[in-house]
């Protein structure tokens, strides 16, 4: 297990099943989070430099948007409850999901659960052990 240092007082790690569980929400939610900075700063850095023109981060739940809060709300969490639904699929049953139910033509090499690879890692960082333990380190 990558990042292992034996350190586990509150015996989380003793199921296998629920431990596989916490690996992957810890890399999911890493990577939503590194998603979130850049997503702050980018608009920011390309406004100031006049490529765009939007408001800052703090006040972008004051923009208008094409549709009520409710609403993007609700296809929000229709969209990610598909995708959820997906990965906790193959958690349980690695493999299960490599081939795209709308698009038959798309299917993933098999892979290890969280490091998907294909059209997911175009610029073909291997998921070596040190690279793991990189990501679950940040």
């Amino acid at each position: 297990l990558p990042g292992d240092n034996g350190f586990d007082p509150l015996g989380l790690a003793e199921d296998p099943e629920n431990l596989r569980w916490y690996v992957q929400a810890e890399l999911v939610n890493g990577r939503w989070a590194m998603l979130g900075v850049v997503g702050m700063l980018l608009p920011e850095v390309l406004t100031s430099i006049g490529i765009i023109n939007v408001p800052k981060w703090y006040d972008a739940g004051k923009a208008e948007y094409f549709a009520s809060s409710s609403t993007l709300f609700v296809i929000e969490l229709i969209l990610f409850h598909y995708v959820e639904v997906r990965r906790w699929q193959d958690i349980k049953n690695p493999g299960c999901v490599n081939q795209d139910p709308i698009f038959k033509q798309y299917s993933l090499a098999p892979h290890e659960c969280g490091y998907p690879g294909g059209i997911f890692n175009p610029l073909n960082f291997a998921p070596t052990l040190e690279a793991k333990e990189k990501e679950l380190a940040n």
